[in-house]
């Protein structure tokens, strides 16, 4: 139906429309809220490497391939998708992630610049999904002794007041 009304600019989802204006692909969509929500770095250096890791943490979710996974039948052959996934894709992606991270401060803090961006949020969003996706435990796909960092910045955005008090009430998701 969508298709049909010619809204969508490359005839898929999602879109955002604002005053009239269709904007479409998940990081053009990300990166427009962070605009106006005030959740962008503070130098055009930090927003680039911001968007580099967006491009990454994109990267490592459409490497599930999650139409195999939904549509593979064979439940052994799905298995074998999701343990190959959790113990060959991801532990690379998460090595790359914890020693770019590493590279702000640390890693004590956020995770381009100093204040908290869209990227913590994506970062955290990510291994929640995931593991919420897969029904297996965060602690799987992102080993404290792995990348401690990561797993700090992990907690320190679950525990922003906001986002806590949404995941209170937030109803499972069942795939």
């Amino acid at each position: 139906q969508l298709k049909a009304t010619g809204k969508a600019p490359f005839g898929l989802l999602p879109i955002l429309e604002v005053d009239g204006t269709v904007i479409s692909t998940s990081v053009a969509i990300v990166t427009y809220i962070a605009e106006v929500t005030g959740l962008t770095s503070d130098t055009p250096l930090e927003r680039a490497r911001g968007n580099m890791m967006m491009d990454g943490l994109h990267d490592v979710a459409g490497a599930l391939n999650i139409p195999k996974y939904f549509f593979e039948k064979d439940e052994a052959k799905k298995a074998e998708h999701v343990t190959n996934f959790i113990d060959k894709m991801v532990p690379p992606w998460v090595e790359k992630f914890e020693a770019f991270f590493k590279q702000n401060g640390g890693g004590d803090g956020w995770f381009v610049g100093s204040k908290v961006t869209c990227v913590d949020f994506a970062i955290f969003n990510l291994f929640d999904s995931l593991s919420s996706f897969l029904q297996k435990d965060i602690n799987l796909l992102l080993p404290k002794d792995k990348a401690p960092k990561l797993v700090a910045l992990v907690e320190r955005v679950k525990a922003l007041p906001t986002l806590a008090a949404y995941l209170e009430k937030r109803p499972y998701l069942s795939y």
